[in-house]
């Protein structure tokens, strides 16, 4: 009898020690299916119920996840889908090329070429002194120079002189390039002298608005005839104001 009561006791110490140590040692879980009946997986781990769970819609774990976070959570990113301010343009000027200006709020400051607004008082581009082209010997040019047309300016216009060959051709390259992004019909480079339409002048469109002319300058019967190149950047045919700060290079050579 007392053998019985020793095997008894200490059976019911063995559970009573198991149940500890499963309160103690609980199992690692993600959700609740990976726990014993009434047990419910939180912070990772499985759980008593209680009566607060078991009133909680009937799903104890209200899927939640192992670190806290809701299974379902709208579907959003938290940004709202989007990547930033860009609009989607090429540009941050309300869809317009950037070179489009607002003549009552942009603040344009005159280049160092200022008066040039009409042709008869074009900037001498370069050294009055200097005698390009043919006199005695053969005179190339290959300048470089940067300037703005602003909003409220009618043109930018240059000149410079060249004389012609006798016994040769030459060619007088003009290359005109914007450095913000514009367009043909809001920025215009022409070289007044020829058109693009002329058999001794060839046009080819460059980026932005740009323009390359390249023109013959052929040989005459006598040496060193004066002769002046004109050329200009002007606002285009579009009725909307510019501001474009450019480059143009001029090249004369053989």
């Amino acid at each position: 009898m007392n053998t019985l009561r020793t095997i008894l006791s200490l059976v019911f110490l063995g559970c009573a020690a198991a149940a500890l140590s499963a309160c103690s040692d609980s199992a690692a879980c993600e959700t609740t299916d990976d726990c014993f009946g009434g047990e419910v997986c939180r912070g990772g781990k499985c759980l008593v119920v209680t009566e607060s769970d078991a009133s909680n819609n009937g799903t104890p774990d209200n899927n939640t996840s192992a670190d806290g976070g809701t299974q379902g959570d709208s579907g959003t990113q938290g940004d709202s889908g989007t990547s930033g301010d860009d609009t989607g343009s090429s540009n941050n000027n309300n869809g317009e090329p950037e070179c489009v200006a607002d003549p009552f709020g942009e603040t344009c400051q005159n280049d160092e070429y200022e008066p040039n607004e009409e042709w008869i008082a074009s900037e001498h581009i370069f050294d009055a002194n200097e005698a390009f082209g043919c006199r005695l010997d053969f005179r190339p040019i290959d300048q470089t120079f940067s300037a703005t047309l602003c909003p409220l300016e009618t043109a930018d216009f240059y000149d410079f002189s060249y004389n012609t060959c006798k016994d040769f051709a030459y060619y007088i390259d003009f290359e005109f390039r914007p450095t913000n992004q514009c367009t043909t019909e809001l920025v215009n480079f022409e070289f007044k002298n020829h058109s693009c339409d002329d058999a001794n002048t060839n046009c080819t469109p460059l980026e932005n608005g740009g323009l390359r002319i390249q023109h013959i300058v052929e040989q005459t019967p006598v040496q060193s005839e004066n002769r002046a190149a004109y050329f200009a950047v002007s606002h285009g045919s579009s009725d909307k104001k510019v501001q474009v700060p450019y480059e143009i290079t001029v090249k004369l050579h053989q």
